[in-house]
């Protein structure tokens, strides 16, 4: 909403901030919002910077180097700054079923949310006490997908909406939301499914027919 400091911790080239940004604009007709990011690759981060730039995006801030290991979006006295929304989309995609990719997804895909979820609680709850309530979303496609073959990463976003179940019923009494959506595949041009469409077009046209919406 207007107003709103938006965080994503692996920002990557900034695409998902932006359509943060872009529904502020839509919705309230303005740019009194601010975006934050930091990325740990340095090309990818310099991507994000030039593509800020680009859309006008004014009032960000970009940094460069690993969230975990050294966080560089702190406050005046140095300590983690908070924001009013995060938003975050990392992935293993452990696409295989080798021990190191069912790992890697339970590393990245399940414990981070996890971590993620445990980490935001206290502010939310704050949040809640304001506001009236807070929310937490959790979006995947293929939990629900069907299945070509085994895959950790399948398995591990399915067992995330089974966390999502429990999280909301312990959740609820604090007025903190904790939804599930299965929105399909999404396309960006900087994105997974752009680049899948760029150097696996048979793959794309195929994950394409599957989206009743085309």
């Amino acid at each position: 909403k207007e107003g709103d400091e938006i965080c994503d911790p692996t920002c990557g080239s900034g695409s998902l901030l932006m359509k943060c940004g872009r529904l502020v604009r839509e919705r309230h007709d303005s740019r009194k919002y601010a975006l934050y990011g930091q990325e740990a690759i340095g090309s990818t981060w310099a991507l994000a910077k030039m593509n800020m730039f680009l859309h006008g995006e004014d009032n960000h801030r970009i940094e460069w180097g690993d969230t975990i290991r050294n966080p560089k979006l702190l406050d005046g006295d140095d300590r983690l700054k908070h924001f009013d929304v995060v938003v975050a989309n990392p992935s293993s995609l452990s696409m295989g079923t080798s021990e190191q990719d069912w790992q890697s997804g339970y590393e990245v895909d399940l414990m981070g949310t996890v971590h993620t979820i445990a980490a935001a609680q206290p502010y939310l709850e704050k949040a809640a006490l304001v506001s009236g309530d807070a929310a937490i979303l959790i979006i995947s496609s293929a939990a629900i997908a069907e299945a070509d073959c085994e895959s950790a990463y399948g398995a591990y976003k399915a067992a995330l909406v089974y966390h999502a179940k429990g999280a909301a019923r312990r959740l609820a009494p604090k007025q903190i939301r904790v939804n599930t959506v299965s929105p399909g595949t999404i396309y960006a041009d900087d994105g997974f499914w752009g680049n899948v469409k760029q150097h696996m077009p048979g793959m794309y046209e195929g994950y394409l027919k599957r989206n009743p919406l085309g």
